[in-house]
């Protein structure tokens, strides 16, 4: 399980930060650590699943 953070997954995605924030708002799985809109992470594989299952054709 790797744990990766909003820029790691947009080096990942070869795409932006404000890309993520997007796919988030369409259900990229992530996690908030804090209440006040803090530090999210994301789990390596759930994000290539979700990706895989999301990609349009």
């Amino acid at each position: 399980m790797e744990f990766l953070t909003k820029k790691e997954i947009a080096e990942l995605l070869k795409c932006s930060e404000k890309t993520i924030d997007r796919l988030r708002k369409e259900g990229l799985p992530s996690y908030n650590l804090s209440e006040n809109k803090g530090k999210v992470l994301f789990l390596k594989d759930e994000v290539i699943k979700w990706i895989m299952n999301n990609k349009k054709e």
